[in-house]
C-alpha cells in the first residue's frame, strides 16, 4: 500500500508556482544573462581592438558617435570618457536584452530547447536588433568594425547566454532528491 502511495505522488503534477517566485526568476535570468552577455562581448571586442593594436577602440568609437555626433571616420584616437559613457549604455541594452531573451524563455519554453538552439535564436536576436541600431547611428559603422568580427562576437555572446540560460533552467538537484 505504502508503494501505491509513492507512485501516485510521483506522478502527480507539481503545484504551481508562486507568481513571486516566477517574477525572481526571469529577473535572475534577465541580470545574469545580460550580464554574461554584455561581458563577453565586451571582452570580444577588447581582444579585437588588442589585435588592432588599439585597445578600447570600439567602445570609444561607438561612445563618440552617441554622445558627441561623431562620424565613424572622424573617430581615430580612444577617448576614456566615451568608453565609459559607452560601457553604460551598453550594460543597459543588455539588461533590457537579457529582460526580452528571459521572458522569451518562460512564454515559449526555449530553455528546454537544445543549448545550440537557444543560442541561435539568441544570436538572430541580437545580430538583427544590434544591425538595426548601427543603421540608425551610421551604416559606415558596420565596415569600421568589422562585420566579420560583429557576427564573431555575437556568436560567442548567443552561446554564452544560451549555457547560462540552460544551466539556469535545469531542475532543482534537492527537491529530485526529497521526492
Amino acid at each position: 500500500m505504502n508503494v501505491l502511495a509513492n507512485s501516485s505522488a510521483e506522478s502527480a503534477p507539481a503545484p504551481p508556482r508562486a507568481r513571486s517566485d516566477q517574477l525572481a526568476d526571469v529577473v535572475f535570468d534577465a541580470l545574469y544573462a545580460g550580464a554574461i552577455g554584455g561581458s563577453t562581448l565586451a571582452l570580444f571586442f577588447l581582444g579585437v581592438d588588442l589585435i588592432h593594436g588599439q585597445p578600447l577602440y570600439t567602445p570609444s568609437l561607438l561612445g563618440a558617435m552617441l554622445f558627441s555626433g561623431a562620424a565613424p571616420h572622424q573617430v581615430t584616437d580612444v577617448r576614456m570618457d566615451m568608453v565609459a559613457y559607452f560601457t553604460v549604455v551598453h550594460f543597459v541594452a543588455f539588461a533590457a536584452f537579457g529582460t526580452l531573451v528571459s521572458l522569451l524563455c518562460r512564454w515559449t519554453g526555449l530553455s528546454g530547447r537544445p543549448t545550440l538552439t537557444v543560442a541561435g535564436v539568441i544570436f538572430l536576436l541580437l545580430s538583427a536588433l544590434s544591425f538595426l541600431a548601427a543603421t540608425a547611428l551610421n551604416r559606415a559603422l558596420l565596415s569600421i568594425i568589422g562585420f566579420p568580427w560583429i557576427l564573431t562576437g555575437h556568436a560567442f555572446t548567443a552561446l554564452a547566454m544560451a549555457l547560462f540560460l540552460r544551466w539556469s533552467h535545469q531542475p532543482d538537484e534537492e527537491s529530485d532528491i526529497e521526492s
